[in-house]
Parts: structure tokens; sequence; C-alpha cells
């Protein structure tokens, strides 16, 4: 089943911000090349808590 990306997209145009923009981008470029090749994505998991653990929260804030 195709990921809707009308939604996705509306709601890249509303939050901007480099991981929204990062996040959009890989799964449109997954989608894409799945789509052309004829082969379908069984499953994908990504981890970013590990990555937004390693912040400093304190300079976020």
């Amino acid at each position: 089943m195709p990921l809707n990306f009308e939604s996705v997209k509306a709601l890249y145009l509303n939050i901007k911000g480099l991981t929204t923009a990062v996040i959009y981008d890989g799964m449109q470029y997954v989608t894409d090349n799945t789509h052309s090749a004829k082969n379908g994505v069984h499953a994908l998991f990504i981890d970013f808590r590990k990555a937004f653990d390693l912040v400093d929260h304190g300079i976020l804030l």
C-alpha cells in the first residue's frame, strides 16, 4: 500500500525544520526507488531516540 504523501507534504510545508526535511526526503527517496523497481519495502525501522538523546537539552531551551 503506497504512502499518502499529500498529508506528509502538507505537514512538511507547515513545519519548517531540518529534521522534517530529512525525514520527508528520505521517505520520498525510498518510495520512489521501490516503486520504480517494482519492489516493496517489507519493513523499515528507524530509531531516532538515540540521536536526540545525544543532544544537550540545556542548550536547546
